[in-house]
């Protein structure tokens, strides 16, 4: 809101309706830093035992990697390279719109831990798909129903994964 007023009384000074702009020096206000709440080893550990795949691997790459939803979602096998064991983040899947990383510093080029390795070759005798997370007919994900479908509104601890998962922040664990 404050942006918009400083634009809106820099123009108005512009064009002479006043002499000076009333909200020039004023700034926003910033936001607590609240600590991020982060998964242990254990309950980690407990989350992928629970899962099937290829929802299992889905949250061991976000883990391992730190890639966020889009990314994820937008990932391509194309993007896996199993002789050099990294995960290639080119492109990123948004409500069904592929694009790119949200910057440069985005794309980027991810060791693969060979437990990853494994668990990815593994899911790619199963799928018929470029991409590596997709629906069982071989669609891309969408975030929204993957979100409605996966982790129910009631479950606390599965919203906080979700969270951890769409910042990226898995990989701090």
């Amino acid at each position: 809101m404050i942006v918009i007023l400083k634009e809106m009384f820099k123009h108005a000074v512009q064009w002479g309706y006043l002499d000076a702009n009333p909200v020039q020096y004023v700034e926003r206000p910033r936001g607590e830093d609240k600590e991020m709440d982060v998964l242990t080893p254990e309950e980690v550990r407990r989350l992928l035992e629970a899962q099937e795949e290829p929802l299992r691997t889905l949250l061991l790459t976000a883990i391992l990697t730190g890639m966020r939803q889009g990314e994820l979602f937008g990932l391509q096998w194309e993007d896996i390279d199993f002789s050099r064991h990294r995960v290639h983040v080119r492109r990123s899947l948004w409500h069904g719109t592929r694009g790119t990383p949200k910057s440069k510093r985005s794309r980027r080029a991810i060791d693969m831990p060979p437990t990853l390795e494994r668990a990815l070759k593994q899911l790619s005798t199963t799928r018929r798909s470029e991409f590596v997370f997709c629906s069982e007919r071989g669609t891309p994900l969408d975030a929204d129903n993957f979100r409605h479908r996966e982790f129910p509104a009631e479950k606390d601890e599965w919203n906080l994964l979700v969270d951890l998962i769409q910042s990226g922040q898995l990989a701090r664990i």
